[in-house]
């Protein structure tokens, strides 16, 4: 009876060891000619977004993790949905779609223990309108 707990407990560790963690990160990479803002809000977590990224600055907006590996891409609109509104300091709007993914650089590291999936949005002067 005893080798049968240690060897179903020696089995759940396994199994358990054996998983990775997913981490997701929205990074926005302002290369405009002025600071921009960030409002909106974070579907996952139902909080606010508000946020302002000076010029040259990457900052993550959203950032999400999970145990188990997932490979998958992840959308956008799913984080953010339809109400992110970018504005710079002259008060244009942002005319580039975040809700296209293609519009995105995404980048997955899998590495022993951890799948990092990085998406980053350049913003540029003539993204505004």
């Amino acid at each position: 009876m005893m080798h049968k707990i240690i060897l179903i407990l020696s089995s759940v560790f396994l199994l358990v060891a054996c998983e990775k963690n997913t981490y997701v990160y929205f990074q926005f990479k302002n290369v405009s000619d002025s600071p921009i803002v960030v409002n909106g809000h974070d579907l996952v977590h139902n909080w606010a977004i508000q946020d302002t990224i000076l010029v040259g600055e990457e900052k993550n907006i959203a950032m999400w993790s999970k145990f188990g590996k997932d490979l998958t891409y992840f959308s956008p609109v799913d984080f953010f949905g339809d109400d992110l509104l970018v504005v710079n300091a002259q008060g244009d709007t942002l005319k580039k779609d975040y809700k296209d993914f293609n519009n995105w650089q995404p980048s997955i590291d899998e590495d022993r223990a951890v799948a990092t999936h990085n998406y980053l949005f350049e913003i540029q002067e003539a993204d505004f309108n």
